[in-house]
């Protein structure tokens, strides 16, 4: 699995986990390796929150 791709499933998971509305604007999720290398950046607003039907 590539790293944005889990970067973007676990900020998925972490924002609809708060309750209530959070202003996630500047929020940046950055993935490093094992050695702390800089591997990717996800950027809050590049997030695709699913929309749920009512």
């Amino acid at each position: 699995m590539s790293a944005w791709i889990h970067a973007d499933q676990v900020a998925r998971s972490v924002m609809s986990s708060c309750c209530g509305r959070l202003d996630w604007t500047g929020w940046i999720v950055d993935v490093h390796d094992q050695a702390g290398c800089h591997v990717c950046s996800l950027d809050s607003t590049d997030v695709r929150m699913e929309r749920r039907a009512a």
